[in-house]
């Protein structure tokens, strides 16, 4: 009988939860670690959708990236996607920072899909670094960003052809300087805040939370189900959270 605890160990193993943020709240949050599972559903976030997905197919856990509890509930109503797996009896692994960052990851996946070759670490864990098969300039890139993430993104042109790339999932415009420092051109992450594109010359690339953290789900899914194949495992694509009107 494999367990809900058997799948976070499997999951420690390939991202180490004790490498999480300490603001984070990965790991094991609904449910029974001694519940056994046959299937499971595997997702970016825990929404309606997702658990409406899991019930379908019999599923005992959702395993996402995005913890379904991230700050202390006061309040816990009908509906709610926390009320829901708990009604339903699923429970529910979260792998957040420690997916982020590990190899094989969120960033390590970032990078494969924008077709990033010699991909490595950087100094700061929350980004990965790759070069280009040949020189682009940002906005060449910015519209390779596009296609190999099939959504729209914003650009901030920064001063140098483009041949280093660091991404990071997620919100990572924060790391532009270390971006910088491991020899990159430009800076690929979900979220950029303003302050972050005022006077800088590095090239920036906004492409989406969604769409710089969904493309470590379908690898994810196939790791858990190379590892414990006596489960069915299921990815579910959340979609897009909202549309771009110009």
């Amino acid at each position: 009988m494999t367990t809900i605890a058997d799948i976070y160990e499997t999951i420690n193993e390939f991202a180490p939860f004790d490498t999480a943020q300490k603001w984070d709240n990965s790991g094991f949050l609904v449910g029974s670690p001694a519940a056994s599972v046959t299937k499971a559903l595997v997702t970016l976030d825990i929404t309606a959708e997702a658990i409406a997905a899991a019930r379908q197919m019999g599923a005992e856990l959702i395993v996402s990236h995005h913890p379904v509890i991230f700050r202390p509930l006061s309040v816990l109503r009908a509906g709610e996607p926390v009320y829901e797996l708990a009604a339903s009896g699923l429970s529910a692994i979260a792998a957040h920072t420690n997916l982020d960052i590990c190899e094989g990851g969120v960033g390590s996946c970032l990078a494969k899909a924008l077709q990033l070759n010699n991909v490595r670490d950087a100094e700061e864990p929350f980004l990965k670094i790759g070069d280009l098969p040949q020189a682009m300039t940002a906005e060449q890139f910015a519209k390779h960003c596009a296609t190999c993430l099939h959504t729209a993104v914003r650009v901030h042109k920064g001063t140098e052809p483009i041949t280093t790339v660091a991404v990071g999932g997620g919100s990572c415009g924060e790391f532009a300087e270390a971006a910088k420092v491991a020899g990159a051109q430009v800076l690929v992450s979900g979220e950029i805040r303003h302050n972050h594109y005022i006077g800088e010359d590095l090239t920036l690339i906004e492409a989406g939370h969604y769409a710089t953290e969904q493309p470590v789900i379908l690898p994810l899914c196939a790791y858990l189900q190379e590892r414990h194949p006596e489960v069915e495992w299921q990815s579910f694509d959340i979609g897009e959270p909202y549309t771009t009107v110009i």
